[in-house]
């Protein structure tokens, strides 16, 4: 799943890619990289991954405002309900469609430039 999420943003033009088989080894990699975006799969530990996004919203681990998208086996409202509550900005179900996944993820880039475009400015009056 890693390869084909590395090729689809790859297509995007995206050179900078980080991979990491869990939670708890791609943690200290955001503090490094400081990603645009966090691409996460919502299918396996659901509570690792609600406390990796927890950590990320309260700044421990990188930016608390880096977007998250997670790709989830079923669309059912509660798993949407669970990871949204989780902090995480978008879901896609799988299977994956390369369009879905491009589409998502550059909005959600695009949203948080403009957000962090807004802040700026504020603090600059």
């Amino acid at each position: 799943m890693r390869r084909l999420i590395t090729t689809i943003l790859s297509a995007l033009r995206v050179t900078d890619i980080v991979e990491a088989r869990s939670t708890t080894a791609a943690a200290p990699l955001i503090g490094v990289h400081n990603p645009h975006l966090v691409v996460m799969d919502w299918s396996a530990d659901h509570t690792e991954g609600m406390l990796f996004v927890h950590r990320l919203r309260r700044g421990e681990i990188g930016a608390s405002h880096t977007p998250v998208l997670a790709l989830a086996k079923d669309h059912h409202h509660a798993v949407l309900e669970e990871a949204l509550e989780a902090g995480i900005d978008e879901v896609v179900a799988k299977p994956l469609s390369a369009l879905e996944l491009m589409d998502r993820a550059t909005t959600l880039i695009a949203q948080a430039r403009r957000h962090l475009a807004g802040r700026e400015a504020a603090l600059a009056v």
